[in-house]
């Protein structure tokens, strides 16, 4: 069934692609109740304070925006709740569920229909059986109703961005659906009340102390990007440039990871091939009748380093930017000894960190910087004295004896490398292939593939680009001047 479905939709694709450069980002947020992300538009519509980010989905200009899937909002809401993360003015929308009703919200005017009615002769159908009627309706080109105002130009678009839509395999399109199968209002996760874009929304968690304005602005990157374009694993940074959250001042980065799928991953995987599938079968009718290239199938992640979310559905193309859907609200990266509590191989030096709260402290208040973490195997091989040395040194390096100050110092580079500026200072033909430390001593860089370079001829980066507040670190497998 589902190969027979890309074979009818393999020759709709070319045309919709082409037909969606032409609608702007909010034009295809708001255009078809298919979108898996509804109640973040609910969210962006509910408050004036919220205009900038709109005015950016509808102006000219390039951004690449990471939108969370309703279930996305609805999972942190649940999750939330649960740990009682929520700041005390702020929760989930439980007025239905209380006998309230709910104000339904307006979609901004540009970007066409908004909200649609049931196929005729399902009105009386419970809510499931009328959403499938509809995506059905909607699938065979019937039963989609357009305002007549609507120029011939604009009713095209929606067409197109319906019929992409149309596309999505059911599985990701039920993404927005409540826990009863229907695409109503989730009274139980995923509405947030009393929020505006200065909200801080939590007051716990990984989102304590952000505004609703951050959350958006770390969602946003400036430029078109299309994730099968980068490379396996790629830096971008976004707006949210808030100097108290981001110490380098060019924006909090987002890292975008492409991984190979194999024949033992889950579901969310499949549903990624099938993507894989229909936007092969779409560049192959793009491109007339020259067979496309055979290509190790891709999934998508983005996030901080650490803490990633799936890209469910990718690469859609509108007039003044991309879309991307993802499963989870990104997390902005934290100040180092936060970020490094979290990294899986360095949990000898998280804890050093964790037993004095004062470690680290001219690290966290450094701007710029690249950090060289070794990991745990790493650390346990290197005779480095007592933990009680380290942690001190990592606290006040200038008051250090100085062979342990200068072990500290040989980790900690200026500036930042991301580890594709590593790759490409490793495979320079002129200009040198080192890396000044705060020794400043040059260490030599040699290029081990895409994602890894040795550093010194005797540390491998394992682990690259955990994204920090005030720079980058990757985990090393030994410790550098051992």
């Amino acid at each position: 069934m589902w190969v027979g479905k890309l074979l009818i939709i393999s020759a709709l694709a070319a045309s919709a692609s082409a037909q969606l450069t032409n609608t702007t980002l909010l034009g295809i947020l708001n255009t078809t109740q298919l979108s898996p992300a509804n109640k973040f538009m609910e969210v962006l519509t509910s408050d004036s304070s919220f205009k900038p980010i709109l005015d950016l989905l509808s102006s000219p200009g390039k951004h690449t925006v990471f939108i969370p899937t309703d279930q996305a909002l609805k999972d942190l809401s649940n999750q939330s709740t649960s740990n009682g993360d929520f700041s005390d003015n702020v929760g989930p929308n439980n007025n239905t569920a209380n006998g309230g009703s709910q104000t339904e919200q307006k979609p901004p005017e540009e970007g066409g229909s908004g909200s649609e009615p049931p196929p005729p002769g399902t009105e009386d159908q419970p809510e499931q059986q009328q959403t499938e009627a509809q995506e059905q309706s909607q699938e065979e080109g019937s039963g989609v109703q357009v305002p007549e105002d609507q120029q011939p130009e604009q009713q095209q678009q929606n067409a197109a961005i319906r019929a992409l839509y149309a596309m999505i395999p059911r599985e990701l399109k039920i993404l927005q659906s409540d826990p009863n199968g229907g695409t109503g209002n989730m009274t139980t996760g995923g509405n947030f009340t009393n929020v505006t874009a200065t909200t801080v929304p939590f007051k716990q968690g990984p989102y304590a102390n952000l505004t609703a304005q951050n959350l958006l602005q770390y969602h946003v990157v400036n430029g078109s990007y299309l994730v099968k374009d980068l490379n396996d694993s790629s830096v971008l940074n976004t707006l949210l440039n808030n100097r108290t959250l981001d110490k380098n001042g060019v924006g909090l980065p987002i890292v975008i990871n492409q991984l190979n799928i194999t024949t033992n991953d889950n579901g969310d995987d499949q549903e990624q091939q099938q993507q894989q599938d229909i936007q092969m079968l779409a560049e192959q009718q793009d491109n007339s009748t020259t067979p496309a290239p055979a290509s190790v199938p891709k999934r998508y992640v983005v996030g901080n380093g650490v803490d990633f979310a799936n890209i469910t559905i990718y690469d859609i193309e509108a007039s003044n930017g991309v879309l991307h859907f993802i499963d989870r609200v990104l997390i902005p990266p934290g100040k180092p000894t936060d970020v490094i509590q979290n990294v899986s191989e360095a949990h000898t030096l998280a804890q050093m960190v964790e037993k004095n709260e004062s470690a680290a402290g001219q690290i966290n208040n450094a701007h710029n910087i690249t950090v060289l973490v070794p990991s745990d195997e790493a650390l346990s091989q290197a005779n480095l004295g007592s933990s009680i040395q380290i942690l001190a040194a990592l606290n006040n390096l200038d008051a250090q004896p100085n062979n342990v100050q200068q072990l500290v110092k040989n980790h900690i580079f200026q500036g930042v490398y991301y580890i594709n500026n590593m790759t490409v200072i490793a495979n320079r033909t002129t200009g040198g292939h080192s890396i000044k430390n705060m020794n400043n001593a040059s260490l030599p860089l040699t290029y081990v593939n895409a994602t890894s370079v040795r550093v010194n001829n005797t540390a491998t980066v394992i682990d690259p680009n955990i994204l920090m507040d005030n720079g980058v670190m990757h985990v090393i497998d030994h410790v550098l001047g051992q």
